[in-house]
């Protein structure tokens, strides 16, 4: 039952954190990421003690570490091919944002340099820095 829950928290946690926005506080994101969190503490150890539990007392450290390096694969895996996502669409999206906060009267040069730095882009006026956000 625990990976079953597990992944209705995670779930939940990932909806949660694709509803934030530049005005979501820092305490309601640790919030959500603790119930992603919990989710992925209620999946992850259960799965290796299920793998655990299928094989010869001979066998157990051959099949955790293969459970382990296969976990490891697929987040590095996982984030490379979601870096790669993000960086590509990064580009163009940034760009229209510029341009969106250049028509709400922003400096391009100020806009540029804000797109780079928090605290740039945090002493801008709302309506140039959001289309940046």
């Amino acid at each position: 039952i625990f990976p079953i829950v597990g992944t209705l928290v995670m779930a939940a946690g990932l909806f949660l954190l694709s509803r934030m926005g530049p005005g979501t506080g820092v305490w309601v994101e640790s919030l959500y990421m603790v119930v992603l969190g919990l989710g992925i503490g209620l999946a992850m150890q259960v799965l290796t003690i299920a793998v655990q539990n299928t094989v010869e007392y001979a066998d157990l450290g051959t099949a955790t570490s293969g459970v382990t390096f296969f976990r490891t694969l697929g987040s590095a895996f996982g984030t490379a091919v979601f870096g790669t996502i993000y960086a590509n669409a990064l580009g163009p999206n940034l760009a229209d944002g510029i341009a969106q906060a250049v028509a709400a009267g922003g400096d391009p040069a100020v806009l540029a340099r804000a797109s780079q730095s928090p605290q740039a882009l945090h002493a801008l006026p709302a309506a140039q820095a959001e289309p940046l956000a």
